[in-house]
């Protein structure tokens, strides 16, 4: 290393790519344990430790988390900004797509739960739908669904409020604030009953799949991102919102998938009827979930009504950009501990935009022009509904 490494160019052949990636993933586990040890053995921490994200290195990534780490840890952003930057480095524009995930049927939270690792913990340490999305609304009940579904163990959204204390300002100035968004954490009680409370039962284990410790240079040099090798195995990218899935290193020779991988398109339902998704509906994509105390409706579903478990919900048509009915994110959550056809107490969250006053959109909104951030007090859109229950 003193002395320099050359990096292999474009036209080497397999065999030098697969050994420059080994003696990178051999760099990187070497490493990792100097860290661990210095942690644990030479000052004595106690705390459990994780090096980084799983998804740094592909399967190099899972060898070195789940050989020389206490936990597994994983980050994700639904449509993170693309930013601009001048030569010094400064963000000067950025660029999002703007949409629901309720869309999209390879996400942010399936391709999060594609990394999973047998026998171990799985902490978020960072998630969101950064500003200025219009869809922000779902950034907890879907990561807190997704997360009850495959039995996650911690979960953090990065972040409230980050470099000062301002926090009686709460005019929205930055992606990835969660301070001054209202629609965001109006549905942080939904979340909290789902994931911390166990209102939602995890799925039953229902996709495996293997990764030869040996072969761990030719997976990394073949499938940098393994959601591609997932899907190499006939697994839907899909397959998380119905199934538990994981990981597991073994001792075998060829990467193997257990299972069942497929899901059907068009509208889709679990097993036990209480999840609805329909992310290629041509009246607008949607989402819906009940359990016995908590029930979830997100997507565009503005003059339309939707059967939550016995419940009504009707949304009233409003006007939306792009031609699209309406966005909400709706739910509803019992308070008193039981099932929302008994309950006495219950929490209606229902929430769309909010945004500063004056925020200078582009035509298309998937940047900001001009006066950029607008300014506070923040405003928050209506979402007029009619609710029916049992």
């Amino acid at each position: 290393l003193e002395t320099g490494v050359r990096v292999p160019g474009d036209q080497v052949t397999d065999d030098v790519r697969r050994d420059y990636l080994a003696f990178l993933v051999d760099q990187d586990m070497r490493t990792t344990a100097r860290l661990v040890r210095l942690l644990k053995a030479e000052i004595g921490c106690r705390m459990p430790v994780s090096d980084t994200q799983v998804t740094y290195g592909g399967a190099g990534g899972v060898l070195r988390e789940a050989t020389l780490s206490d936990y597994i840890d994983i980050h994700g952003y639904w449509e993170h900004p693309s930013y601009t930057r001048h030569e010094r480095g400064w963000v000067t524009a950025f660029r999002i797509p703007n949409t629901t995930q309720t869309a999209a049927v390879g996400g942010t939270l399936t391709h999060m739960a594609l990394h999973r690792v047998r026998g171990f913990p799985l902490s978020v340490s960072e998630y969101n739908v950064p500003a200025p999305n219009d869809h922000g609304a779902e950034l907890f009940p879907m990561l807190a669904l997704m997360a009850a579904f495959q039995d996650w163990d911690a979960l953090y959204s990065y972040t409230y409020r980050d470099f000062g204390k301002d926090y009686e300002n709460t005019a929205i100035k930055r992606y990835f604030h969660l301070i001054g968004r209202a629609n965001v954490l109006v549905h942080v009680p939904f979340g909290a009953h789902v994931f911390r409370q166990a209102a939602v039962a995890p799925l039953p284990l229902g996709l495996t799949l293997g990764l030869p410790r040996a072969a761990v240079p030719e997976l990394v040099r073949d499938w940098p991102r393994l959601s591609a090798l997932w899907a190499s195995m006939g697994v839907d990218a899909a397959a998380p919102w119905f199934r538990r899935v994981e990981l597991a290193l073994t001792d075998a020779v060829e990467p193997s998938a257990s299972g069942d991988g497929v899901v059907a398109a068009g509208l889709r339902h679990s097993s036990d009827g209480r999840l609805a998704w329909h992310p290629t509906d041509p009246a607008g994509a949607w989402l819906s979930y009940h359990a016995d105390s908590a029930a979830l409706l997100v997507g565009h579903v503005g003059g339309r009504s939707f059967d939550l478990g016995g419940m009504r919900l009707a949304v009233v048509a409003r006007d939306w950009p792009r031609g699209l009915p309406a966005y909400a994110c709706i739910t509803l959550t019992a308070l008193d501990g039981l099932p929302l056809a008994e309950s006495r107490r219950i929490l209606l969250a229902a929430s769309a935009r909010t945004e500063n006053q004056r925020m200078a959109w582009n035509a298309d909104r998937t940047s900001l022009e001009g006066q950029g951030w607008g300014e506070g007090p923040t405003l928050s859109e209506a979402v007029p509904l009619t609710l029916d229950l049992p």
